[in-house]
């Protein structure tokens, strides 16, 4: 799917408050879900996906990074409490 991104995103208040491990864990959300803005929860794949090639330079991306990850977002995402989540401003970025 062909999708163009709003670089407004950049110029957010809560996106330049965020964490560099937030905020590559919303980009990859926004790349991932649909075109309505939803995704499956899928911890297991996601930390695959982004942990990328094991380098001494940086730490490795863990669940517990996910879990903290997704707390950070809180306010950004919805959930239906089991495997389904909501962008909330997916439109907008």
């Amino acid at each position: 799917m062909l999708r163009f991104v709003q670089t407004q995103r950049w110029r957010d208040s809560f996106w330049n408050e965020l964490h560099p491990y937030p905020k590559i864990l919303l980009c990859f959300l926004y790349d991932s879900a649909d075109s309505a803005g939803f995704i499956d929860y899928n911890a297991d794949l996601w930390l695959i996906q982004l942990k990328g090639k094991s380098d001494d330079r940086y730490p490795n991306f863990t669940k517990k990074d996910l879990v903290n990850s997704l707390e950070d977002l809180k306010e950004k995402l919805l959930s239906n409490g089991k495997k389904k989540l909501f962008i909330k401003d997916f439109l907008k970025h």
